[in-house]
C-alpha cells in the first residue's frame, strides 16, 4: 500500500465511502468472483452500478482518486477510475496505475472511465497495446473502442493503423473480448472505418488462425445486425 500525508478532508471522504461499501457488501458475489479468478486484495462484491452511483455524487478529485486507488480494494480502485480527472494526470502516473492492473474487470473500468478521455494521447494508448502486462493491453483496446463509440472517427484517428496490432493481440484468449469490442465500435460508429473493419475480418476469416476466425465471426455478427 502506498502511504500519503494526512489530509483530514480526503481521509473523512474515504472513511465515508468505505462505510457505504461495507454496507453494500455482497459476500456471495465476492466469492463467485474469487472462484472465477478475479484476484483482489479485498473484494466486497459491490455492484459497479452502486459504485457508479456513489462516484456520481463526488466531484473529480485526483487526490481522492489516488488514495482510493492505492487502497488496493476492488471497490475503491474502480471508484478511483470514476472520480479521477484524467485531463490532469501525467503519463508517469498513468503508467504507475497501469502496472497495478491485475484483473479484466478493473481493466475494463479503467478503459471505460479513465483512458477514454481524449486528453490522453493516442500514442500513449498505442504504447499500452504493446505492454507485457495483458491487463494494460486490455484496458487500452477497450478505451479505443469507447472513444470510437463516443466520438466517431475523431475518437481515435490512428485506428486504421492499429488493425495489425489488434490482430496480434488475439493470440491471447484473454484479449478476444477487448479486440472484438474495438473492431465492433469502429465498424458500427465510424462510417469511414467500416470498410477497414470488414476488410480485416474478411482476411481473418479466410486466412486466419482458429482464434482469429472466432473473433472475426463475433465482430461480423454484430456489424451485420446493426449496420445492414
Amino acid at each position: 500500500m502506498k502511504f500519503f500525508p494526512v489530509n483530514e478532508n480526503v481521509d473523512l471522504q474515504i472513511e465515508e465511502i468505505l462505510k457505504k461499501i461495507r454496507h453494500l457488501k455482497d459476500g456471495e458475489t465476492a466469492g463467485l468472483m474469487k472462484k472465477s479468478g478475479a484476484c483482489y486484495r479485498v473484494n466486497y462484491g459491490v455492484s459497479v452500478v452502486h459504485l457508479k452511483a456513489m462516484a456520481q455524487m463526488l466531484e473529480p478529485d485526483n487526490e481522492l482518486a489516488r488514495r482510493l486507488w492505492y487502497r488496493g480494494i476492488r471497490e475503491t480502485m474502480i471508484m478511483a477510475t470514476m472520480v479521477v480527472d484524467a485531463g490532469t494526470m501525467d503519463n508517469g502516473e498513468l503508467e504507475e496505475w497501469g502496472e497495478i492492473l491485475n484483473t479484466i474487470e478493473l481493466s475494463e473500468q479503467m478503459g471505460r472511465n479513465l483512458l477514454v478521455s481524449t486528453n490522453i494521447s493516442e500514442d500513449f494508448l498505442v504504447s499500452w497495446l504493446e505492454k507485457d502486462n495483458v491487463f494494460q493491453r486490455y484496458a487500452s483496446a477497450m478505451s479505443i473502442g469507447w472513444r470510437l463509440r463516443m466520438n466517431g472517427e475523431a475518437g481515435f484517428r490512428k485506428f486504421p493503423g492499429i488493425i495489425s496490432d489488434l490482430r496480434n493481440l488475439t493470440t491471447d484468449q484473454r484479449m478476444h473480448r477487448a479486440v472484438a469490442f474495438a473492431l465492433k465500435m469502429g465498424g458500427r460508429f465510424c462510417a469511414d472505418y467500416r470498410p477497414v473493419v470488414y476488410k480485416a475480418i474478411d482476411d481473418w476469416s479466410d486466412k486466419g488462425e482458429m482464434w482469429e476466425r472466432k473473433v472475426a465471426e463475433d465482430v461480423r455478427y454484430e456489424l451485420d445486425a446493426f449496420t445492414s
